[in-house]
């Protein structure tokens, strides 16, 4: 089985730039993922990097948002490739 990790999406999406933070989100009870995850770059170029190809990782198509909200930090990126997958 395949587990995604926090420390796996930081390790993935380093190769972009600096990470300020990344999350992957679980059930409090479970504790099997969510299905999606949160990056913060320390800067939003490095953003701008990540969002200039398609990204897989172990065979799973990431999908990814910016906040719409120009009250966030520019900085953070939505991503969602964890489905069906628990730790």
């Amino acid at each position: 089985m395949l587990c995604y990790t926090t420390e796996k999406l930081r390790q993935y999406f380093e190769a972009f730039g600096a990470v300020q933070d990344a999350v992957v989100m679980k059930d409090p009870v479970s504790r099997r993922s969510r299905g999606f995850g949160f990056i913060t770059f320390e800067h939003t170029s490095f953003v701008d990097n990540a969002l200039q190809q398609h990204h897989t990782i172990d065979s799973r198509k990431v999908h990814y948002i910016t906040p719409h909200d120009t009250s966030l930090d520019m900085a953070s990126v939505y991503f969602d490739m964890f489905t069906d997958y628990s730790c």
